[in-house]
């Protein structure tokens, strides 16, 4: 990928420094793990895809539409978490580590949501946005008359496309993380019922990380199509 390829990389690295030398020290000394992974994303999100995609206009309306679905699912899982009583203690790790510091749990649980789901939001968002100045310069070099509208349709099939292929990553990333659960799950040595399974942290806690996640990559698609078709029309008459 050449430069961009190199971009990518310096990008991964500044993620995984952000992460070890911001969010879990900050963690560990006890501020709230929700706030230290929002800025934390933020941080990972601004460095990483202008590093990896340049400094454009196209990658400011990722930056800003991922930077608005980023709160948008800190908002949703929050909801979800606080609907369904989760105390974010579904693993074996977080009983561990509440007994030598005072991490809370559910924060944790919000901001590892937040980490988790920002890759899938930055690819679609800059997908998206670069798809739409395309489409647009396309349109005006055929001299063909452009309506926002059905500009913005054009963008939108493509979009939903790539709504229900990363979904579906999602959500198998999350699977892949929590096969121990699942296989568990299908065992059921306990021989519970159905709704007892269903509402066990372990098992709810993957339902809500899934559906915030997918909620969020739902709202970026037609905010990030809609942002770069109006900045790219605007572009196109300008010149």
């Amino acid at each position: 990928a050449g430069k961009r390829g190199i971009g990518a990389v310096l990008g991964l690295a500044v993620s995984i420094l952000v992460i070890s030398l911001y969010i879990i020290p900050q963690i560990i000394q006890g501020q709230d793990p929700l706030t230290v992974c929002l800025i934390g994303s933020f941080i990972i999100l601004l460095t990483s895809t202008y590093l990896a995609h340049g400094i454009s206009v196209k990658t400011t309306i990722a930056v800003f539409a991922t930077g608005i679905s980023l709160l948008f699912a800190a908002w949703i899982s929050s909801y979800f978490v606080g609907l369904l009583d989760i105390f974010g203690l579904g693993s074996e790790e977080i009983y561990n580590l509440q007994m030598g510091y005072s991490i809370n749990p559910k924060g944790l649980l919000l901001g590892s949501i937040l980490i988790g789901t920002l890759g899938a939001l930055n690819d679609i968002t800059t997908t998206q946005a670069i798809t739409m100045f395309t489409l647009v310069r396309e349109s005006a070099s055929r001299r063909t008359k452009q309506k926002m509208l059905d500009l913005f349709e054009k963008g939108m099939d493509i979009g939903k496309e790539h709504i229900a292929s990363l979904i579906n990553t999602l959500v198998l990333a999350y699977a892949g993380s929590s096969l121990a659960v699942f296989i568990y799950l299908e065992l059921n040595p306990a021989k519970l019922p159905w709704w007892v399974i269903l509402n066990n942290e372990s098992t709810i806690e993957e339902i809500v990380r899934s559906l915030a996640g997918s909620t969020a990559l739902i709202l970026a698609v037609p905010l990030t199509t809609l942002l770069a078709t109006w900045v790219a029309l605007k572009r196109v008459k300008k010149s």
